[in-house]
C-alpha cells in the first residue's frame, strides 16, 4: 500500500508540473495573439489616416484649383468688359455696376470655397478623432492582461492533493492494521477457546480417573472385609 500511495503521490506530482507547464504555453499564446492582433489593428489605423489624408490632399487641390479657376476668369471677365467698354464709349457708371456684379459673385464663390473647405476640414478631423478612440478602444480590448502561471496555487493545490493522499494511504494503513490485528485476536480467542475446551476435558477425563480409582479402591476394601470375615469363620473354636 506504501508503494501505492508513493506512486499516487508521484502522479499527483508530475501533473501539478503540467498544469504549470500548460498555463505557461497558453500565457505565451496569448501573447502571440495579442501582438499579431495589435499589429494588424496599427496597420488598419496606419490605412484609415493615410486614406483621409490622401483624400484631404485630393479635396484641397481640387478646392484651389476651383477657386483658381473661378478667380482666373472673373479677372478675365472683368478685364473684358472694361476693354469693352472704353473700346465704345459706354458710360462709367453701368460698366463699373456690372463689374462690380462679378467681383461680388466671384468673392460670394471664394467664401462658399473656403466654407466647404473649413466643413471638410472638421469633419475630417471629427472622423480622426472617432477613429483615434476606435483604435485605442481595440487596442484596449486586445491587450487584456493575460493570466500568467499560478505556481502559488498549483503547487499548494498538488501539495494539499498528495497530503491527502498521503493521510488517505495512512487512514488505509491503519484500518488494514486494525483488522489484522482483530484477525489475530480472534484466532487467540479461537485457540484460548480450544485450549479451554481441552483443558476441559481432560479434567473430566481426571475426574472419570478419579472415581474409577474410587471405586475399585472400595470394591478393594470391600473384598478385604469379605475375606476377614470368611477367615474368621473358618477358624476352629478351641475345646477346654
Amino acid at each position: 500500500m506504501c508503494d501505492l500511495t508513493m506512486a499516487m503521490m508521484g502522479i499527483q506530482a508530475v501533473q501539478g508540473v503540467a498544469s504549470i507547464s500548460a498555463q505557461q504555453q497558453q500565457a505565451k499564446a496569448q501573447e502571440a495573439a495579442q501582438s499579431a492582433a495589435s499589429v494588424r489593428e496599427m496597420q488598419r489605423q496606419q490605412m484609415t489616416m493615410r486614406s483621409e489624408r490622401m483624400q484631404q490632399s485630393q479635396e484641397e487641390t481640387s478646392m484651389a484649383q476651383e477657386a483658381l479657376k473661378s478667380q482666373r476668369e472673373s479677372e478675365s471677365a472683368v478685364s473684358t468688359g472694361t476693354v469693352a467698354a472704353e473700346s465704345v464709349n459706354v458710360a462709367g457708371t453701368s460698366v463699373g455696376l456690372g463689374l462690380q456684379d462679378l467681383e461680388k459673385s466671384n468673392a460670394e464663390y471664394q467664401s462658399a470655397l473656403a466654407l466647404q473647405a473649413r466643413l471638410n476640414d472638421s469633419a475630417r478631423r471629427l472622423g480622426l478623432a472617432n477613429s483615434g478612440e476606435q483604435y485605442i478602444t481595440n487596442m484596449i480590448g486586445i491587450n487584456q492582461p493575460i493570466a500568467q502561471p499560478d505556481y502559488l496555487g498549483t503547487v499548494l493545490g498538488t501539495a494539499g492533493s498528495m497530503m491527502g493522499t498521503y493521510q488517505q494511504g495512512e487512514l488505509y494503513k491503519m484500518q488494514t492494521d486494525n483488522a489484522n490485528l482483530s484477525r489475530q485476536t480472534m484466532r487467540g480467542r479461537e485457540a484460548l477457546a480450544a485450549n479451554q475446551l481441552e483443558a476441559s476435558k481432560i479434567r473430566n477425563q481426571t475426574l472419570r480417573i478419579q472415581q474409577t480409582g474410587a471405586i475399585q479402591s472400595t470394591n478393594r476394601q470391600r473384598l478385604m472385609y469379605e475375606t476377614m470375615k470368611l477367615q474368621n469363620k473358618n477358624v476352629a473354636p478351641r475345646t477346654q
